[in-house]
């Protein structure tokens, strides 16, 4: 694959048939995206949007029916790509009677791991998922959090390329989400590749490099997170800036919207206020005339979207249509 792509997904079509062949489910109509080596990659949508099928086929547990799918520079069907691929299902299913260092060893014979790296990477991955004093408790004993623990470190124990998380953060308490995020993050540092799907947008918004949105089997929107961040608004945000200040003794906001220099703009805010501007030239104008009236400019920012506001809006979009 070019350009480092550790995952390439081009123009792939998944047609599901249901009984007969006047009961298609089109579930994917022409998927495409790419994953650059040492990203974290988030695969957003609601329920029914494709996401699974997209995992499924990007593990080579289905193949799509049409289109052109690498993982690490190989078809995903292969047995080669699932050597380097650590998984973490959705929905966990373990056997309870046995403890987690017995089936992460059965784990790590199924990757030819020897005895002596696969008791090191158990003891690492027990320890980094802060499952180290549970070594001998049966898995019928752990609670939800604890099972969703072991399912990640049983998906990084032979410490593959690329993960593929389908909600990592799925019945984790805040402290779990924030070890989460330490995880991925770690990973990457490393020079690893995540590729997860989440309904948590505030998770995704606080670890990922790029996102892709999906809905109806169709990819509506896929970027670097900061660019979605910042072109995700209705008006142009690229060109919009916020600007915060306060008012000094003596002054009052009726001195600014008095003010027909400053035409129509919406203050918010009683302490410090704040003003959102669209275009650089228009910025410079009202700190101009703030300074003016004798405000004080605490800060001047590009205008953001929290990744929630920018995921409502691109899905309401493609449902009203």
């Amino acid at each position: 694959m070019d350009n480092g792509e550790v995952i390439s997904v081009k123009n792939v079509v998944k047609v599901y048939n249901r009984l007969n062949k006047k009961n298609l489910v089109v579930a994917l109509k022409g998927v495409s995206f790419s994953i650059e080596k040492g990203k974290i990659f988030g695969f957003l949508g609601p329920n029914g949007s494709g996401k699974t099928t997209v995992i499924k086929i990007i593990l080579g547990i289905i193949p799509q029916t049409s289109g052109e799918v690498k993982v690490l520079n190989t078809s995903p069907m292969s047995r080669e790509s699932k050597k380097y691929i650590g998984y973490l299902p959705e929905s966990l299913y373990y056997p309870d009677f046995i403890n987690p260092v017995k089936l992460l060893e059965f784990y790590a014979g199924l990757y030819g791991m020897n005895k002596k790296k696969t008791m090191e990477r158990i003891d690492y991955v027990l320890s980094l998922v802060g499952l180290e004093d549970k070594k001998k408790t049966k898995l019928r004993e752990f609670s939800k959090g604890m099972l969703q623990r072991f399912g990640i470190a049983q998906a990084i124990l032979h410490d593959p390329q690329l993960y593929i998380f389908d909600e990592p953060a799925s019945g984790l308490d805040p402290g779990g989400q924030r070890l989460v995020r330490d995880i991925m993050i770690r990973l990457r540092d490393e020079g690893k590749t995540i590729f997860f799907s989440s309904h948590q947008l505030s998770e995704a918004e606080m670890v990922c490099n790029n996102v892709a949105i999906v809905n109806k089997g169709e990819i509506i929107t896929c970027a670097p997170l900061e660019d979605l961040l910042i072109s995700g608004s209705k008006i142009d945000l690229s060109q919009s800036y916020s600007i915060i200040f306060e008012l000094t003794e003596g002054k009052t906001l009726d001195n600014l919207t008095s003010n027909e220099k400053l035409g129509m703009l919406n203050f918010e805010g009683t302490s410090h206020l704040k003003v959102i501007t669209s275009g650089k030239e228009e910025t410079n104008k009202v700190i101009k005339i703030l300074h003016e009236e004798g405000c004080n400019i605490l800060t001047v920012n590009l205008e953001k979207k929290t990744l929630e506001e920018v995921f409502l809006e691109k899905i309401g979009e493609i449902n009203d249509k």
